[in-house]
């Protein structure tokens, strides 16, 4: 879909056809084997980030991992997407999440949203939980 087609759309149409692209592309990434294959060439497996975000109370920097029963902050205005196992996050700004460790520490069985939003895609497997205060 061109720039211009995505002018005459309102901002909701366009903020869902960016949710749609990021969980297509997520789901394709992680399919294919995306992190492990970025693991076993010690990359990190943060896919954007933007502004300023914490992990565990600390500065995320794009070489971090961030790994199962990790806690993350994004300020104003910052954006962070991540894989972790098969499954993929796109965090907005303003959010306070958990990831809770499965079975291995590639594994997440708990997404706990404290506040913010998080659009995210989750491969095949294990029983997963999504916990918020309030869901929309």
């Amino acid at each position: 879909m061109n720039r211009h087609h995505l002018l005459d759309r309102s901002d909701l149409e366009v903020s869902w056809h960016q949710r749609r692209s990021f969980l297509t592309a997520a789901a394709a990434w992680t399919a294919t084997g995306g992190f492990t294959a970025a693991q076993a060439q010690s990359r990190s497996n943060i896919v954007e980030l933007q502004g300023d975000v914490l992990l565990n109370g600390t500065r995320l920097l794009p070489q971090h991992t961030i790994q199962s029963g990790d806690q993350l902050s994004t300020g104003p205005g910052a954006t962070l997407v991540f894989v972790v196992g098969r499954a993929a996050f796109q965090v907005r700004q303003n959010s306070q999440l958990a990831v809770e460790r499965g079975d291995s520490i590639n594994a997440i069985s708990i997404l706990r949203l404290f506040a913010g939003a998080v659009a995210s895609a989750w491969g095949k497997g294990e029983r997963r939980m999504v916990i918020t205060p309030t869901l929309t």
